[in-house]
C-alpha cells in the first residue's frame, strides 16, 4: 500500500522540526557560552581568572601529592620485596645449616659404631 501524500508531507515535517529544534538547541548554546564570556579587563574577568588559576593550582598540587605517594608506595612495595628476599635467602641458609648438622651427625654415630666393633 502507498502512503498518501499528506502522510509522507507529515513524515517530512517531523523530521524537519526535530531537525530544526536540534539546530536550534546547538545555536542557543554556542550563543549562551559567548554571551557566559566577559569583557577582558573586568571585575567578572579577574575574578574567573583568579578562580581559574586557584583551581589550577590545586590541580597540579594534588597531581604533585598523588605523585609523591606513589613514589612512596613503590618504595614501600621494592622494601617489602628486598626483605621478602633476604628472609627466603635466611631460610635456606638455616635449612642448609640444618642438614650439615645432620650429615655431621650421621657421621659420628658411623664413627662411632665402627669404633665400638
Amino acid at each position: 500500500m502507498a502512503k498518501s501524500k499528506a502522510g509522507e508531507r507529515k513524515a517530512k515535517s517531523k523530521s524537519a522540526a526535530r531537525r530544526s529544534v536540534k539546530s536550534l538547541q546547538a545555536t542557543h548554546a554556542v550563543v549562551k557560552r559567548g554571551v557566559s564570556k566577559p569583557e577582558p579587563g573586568s571585575k567578572k574577568a579577574q575574578l574567573e581568572a583568579a578562580a581559574q588559576k586557584k583551581a589550577e593550582v590545586a590541580q597540579k598540587r594534588k597531581r604533585k601529592q598523588e605523585l609523591k605517594k606513589l613514589a612512596k608506595d613503590e618504595a614501600l612495595a621494592k622494601k617489602e620485596a628486598e626483605a621478602l628476599v633476604a628472609q627466603k635467602r635466611e631460610a635456606e641458609r638455616a635449612r642448609l645449616e640444618r642438614l650439615a648438622a645432620v650429615e655431621a651427625a650421621k657421621r659420628a654415630r658411623e664413627a662411632e659404631g665402627a669404633t665400638a666393633s
